[in-house]
């Protein structure tokens, strides 16, 4: 039987634990974050990576600047993830935040009403409504209020709790979704609008100093993966990849073990193991469809494919 696939964190449901305030604005820390449009073939149409590019000083305020590489596809074009890597071309945006630390609160600033705006409160508690979580007003949206409908912990692979809120917008029927303490939302670093079942941003992975510490609801690089221009090949000579029989079993082609992660074509991971050469293994509860697939082990081997499960 294979393993389930997991989150990258774990989850203390009855109590809410913390160690002081847990910093935003981290210069080590970035975020991909991609755009996902159902209509689509693959679904995912662009991705970037999110990161502070220095300070600016607005009105004698200090204030973080951020930067953004695009994403590529190690396999593209299209953009049809996962396998992706990325790129080193910069374009330093507009997005301006600050934290207030004592008061637990972060603000974006506003190039258009040149003023703050509240992006993040760390003090709201359950039951709580947010009047302008969304920029509804700047879409020609009417004003649809958010609420706290949940308030947990949740352990990131660096050991550390970090608080989470749930929250629930009534735009299109109940959208339900969360921002963390120190990491972001479920669309990202900021949030503009909510997803539109399903569509729109989502975050895939946030790191620090290039370092996985949330694994997102879809996927980011395992911890290791190399940039397409860096890859080598397996000391055979042949790139590692999955063998898939007709019966959904299927095994490792390498030369030493390797870890692998099978996505859905709409992000979801489906499985993640470590796998040995030379043996066979079930793809259990995974329901026929088409999946990628990325490969990464040591010493650099690295490798993508793609496969489709029969009924």
């Amino acid at each position: 039987m294979v393993a389930p696939a997991f989150l990258g964190f774990c989850v203390s449901p009855t109590a809410v634990q913390g160690q002081g305030h847990q910093l935003l604005l981290r210069p080590e820390a970035s975020w991909d974050v991609a755009v996902y449009e159902s209509a689509t073939i693959c679904g995912w149409v662009m991705a970037w990576n999110t990161f502070i590019a220095g300070d600016t000083l607005i009105n004698g305020v200090v204030y973080a600047r951020f930067g953004v590489h695009p994403v590529a596809d190690s396999d593209g074009p299209p953009f049809c993830p996962p396998g992706y890597y990325v790129t080193p071309a910069t374009t330093i945006a507009n997005l301006c935040l600050r934290e207030d630390t004592v008061a637990s609160l972060v603000f974006q600033y506003d190039h258009v009403l040149q003023s703050d705006r509240l992006l993040y409160d760390y003090n709201l508690e359950l039951g709580d409504t947010i009047h302008n979580y969304f920029d509804f007003d700047q879409l020609g949206w009417p004003p649809t209020p958010t609420i706290v409908v949940a308030l947990d912990s949740v352990q990131l692979n660096d050991g550390v709790f970090h608080r989470r809120w749930g929250l629930s917008t009534t735009l299109w029927g109940e959208i339900a979704h969360d921002y963390i303490e120190g990491v972001g939302s479920t669309f990202g670093l900021t949030h503009l609008v909510p997803q539109y079942y399903g569509d729109g941003s989502h975050l895939w992975c946030y790191k620090r100093n290039g370092v996985d510490v949330l694994w997102s609801v879809h996927y980011c690089p395992l911890p290791g993966a190399l940039g397409l221009d860096d890859r080598v090949e397996a000391t055979s000579g042949m790139a590692p990849a999955l063998q898939v029989a007709p019966d959904g079993r299927f095994g490792l082609i390498a030369d030493t073990p390797m870890h692998v992660m099978i996505h859905a074509t709409d992000g979801r991971i489906v499985l993640r193991q470590r796998l040995v050469p030379g043996l066979q293994y079930a793809t259990g509860t995974i329901p026929p469809g088409v999946f990628t697939y990325t490969l990464s082990g040591s010493g650099g081997q690295y490798g993508t494919g793609r496969f489709v499960l029969m009924e």
